[in-house]
């Protein structure tokens, strides 16, 4: 495999994907689980965890491990990846789109809810799965 000449086309791929922007939009106003995530994307947990890893891969995530939980939230100190105009872009694009907005709200909704609840209702849901 070729590796890309531009240090932004990882970067670019990585945002080339509609469920990767909405979890960046919903990460613009605080970090989140894998699991208030799943209830936001409304998709399963494994494949939330690959859109997560590809960004994360990417620079544009980090999770910092507390606890049980391993929260993601946008990695502000990749500046060569990142870029000042690309995030700006990004953050006017998720308050003008009408998605964007309602994904952002939602998220938020979720990020009230009583901390690890949804962890534990996710935790209990695989468990029976492969019980």
């Amino acid at each position: 495999m070729r590796k890309a000449r531009f240090s932004m086309v990882p970067l670019l791929k990585a945002l080339a994907d509609e469920t990767r922007l909405r979890i960046l939009f919903a990460l613009f106003d605080g970090p989140m689980c894998v699991c208030h995530l799943v209830e936001l994307l409304e998709l399963p947990f494994p494949a939330v965890s690959r859109h997560l890893t590809i960004l994360k891969k990417a620079g544009v995530l980090r999770s910092r491990k507390n606890g049980r939980w391993n929260p993601y939230s946008i990695n502000r100190e990749n500046p060569p990846v990142w870029g000042d105009e690309l995030f700006a872009l990004l953050v006017r694009v998720s308050e003008n789109d009408p998605a964007a907005k309602a994904d952002r709200s939602l998220a938020s909704e979720i990020r009230k809810a009583v901390p690890g609840r949804l962890c534990a209702l996710l935790e209990i849901e695989l468990r029976d799965e492969t019980s």
